[in-house]
């Protein structure tokens, strides 16, 4: 094999690998969401991903995924919440036992 299939090969494996990373957060978290919603009789309407200073409430910082995510309640009241999703260390360090921080704005919306 010549070095530059070699050089390829390893930049493709790496730019999969770090779009996985990028992509992995927002997943699992549409998944949490949806779980949350569920388990507390609520139906979400929409789900917007924030990334960069566009986070609300939170900071955005390490492995997280930030949704701004729009629901009815049982009152059939829309009310909106920040979601944070995901852990600040290295994507692998607790990663399968994320838990959801909620953040919910004053009033109905």
């Amino acid at each position: 094999m010549s070095d530059t299939l070699i050089i390829i090969i390893v930049i493709l494996i790496f730019a999969y690998f770090a779009i996985w990373l990028i992509i992995r957060p927002y997943k699992k978290a549409h998944k949490l969401i949806e779980k949350w919603a569920n388990d507390n009789g609520y139906k979400v309407i929409s789900k917007e991903k924030r990334i960069g200073f566009n986070t609300g409430p939170y900071i955005f910082g390490g492995y997280t995924a930030i949704h701004k995510v729009a629901i009815v309640d049982e009152d059939n009241k829309r009310r909106i919440v920040w979601t944070k999703t995901g852990n600040y260390l290295w994507p692998f360090s607790n990663a399968f036992k994320v838990k959801i921080e909620k953040l919910w704005t004053k009033g109905v919306q």
